[in-house]
């Protein structure tokens, strides 16, 4: 852990423990420069060293940047393989399955999708697009599937804080479960998917699963709304995935 000190003199000392040190190879008079990435975010470097921001290498996702964009100008619900191979270009599809090993990118076949699967950009994705000062990542992932579900404790004071005015608005409401998960949900789908779900549970459906097939709808989300209703007190959690009303 990197310890902040007043010195001598009344001015801010920073002091590094001796494995980050070495890793950086730096002696007593060496001076780190320092580079704010975005909002809390800063990069420190040696002093004469280049920048990450100026640096030469890539990331993987940044290398499939024009597939990434060339997606997101297709609509979630028509992300299909065929409309996918009719729009992208032959190098580009090439681009699109180096893609999905690195998984950048998922075939997504869940709930309404279940028949013919709809191409997803994945969290992991928007994850390395916030750490690289693009938070918006997170709110693109919940305006395609209507929430996102974080267990990165870092990543979850990103989303905390890129989602604070959606939040304070009412149009998206967060939750965490028992397991410190932070569920993100657009507040629209709250009030016509929780009403389905209490529906359930009234009819007898108290196991998640049973609930998610019956409403046909991603069981990510079913998960994020139940938890949402357990937090308000319409619901009960017996067992893990197993609920009643409240």
């Amino acid at each position: 852990m990197v310890k902040i000190n007043k010195t001598a003199k009344g001015n801010l000392g920073i002091f590094f423990p001796d494995e980050v040190v070495k890793e950086l190879g730096l002696t007593e008079k060496d001076e780190v420069e320092v580079e704010v990435v975005h909002g809390d975010v800063a990069v420190l470097y040696p002093k004469g060293k280049t920048s990450r921001k100026k640096g030469t290498k890539k990331s993987k996702t940044k290398k499939g940047g024009k597939v990434i964009q060339k997606l997101k100008s297709i609509p979630f619900s028509q992300r299909t393989k065929e409309r996918v191979e009719k729009d992208l270009s032959k190098k580009q599809l090439n681009k699109l399955k180096n893609l999905e090993q690195q998984g950048a990118i998922n075939f997504y076949k869940k709930g309404k999708y279940e028949d013919k699967g709809v191409y997803s950009i994945s969290q992991e994705y928007f994850g390395q697009q916030a750490s690289e000062g693009k938070s918006s990542g997170i709110k693109e992932e919940i305006a395609e599937k209507g929430y996102v579900k974080i267990s990165n404790k870092k990543k979850i004071g990103q989303a905390i804080r890129s989602l604070k005015p959606e939040v304070k608005n009412g149009k998206i409401i967060t939750v965490k479960d028992f397991k410190k998960n932070l569920y993100a949900v657009k507040n629209e789908l709250v009030e016509d998917l929780g009403s389905k779900i209490i529906a359930q549970i009234e009819n007898g459906n108290n196991e998640l699963e049973e609930i998610q097939k019956n409403v046909d709808e991603d069981p990510g989300l079913c998960k994020a709304i139940t938890e949402i209703l357990r937090e308000s007190g319409d619901l009960i959690e017996k067992r893990e995935h197993e609920y009643e009303l409240a």
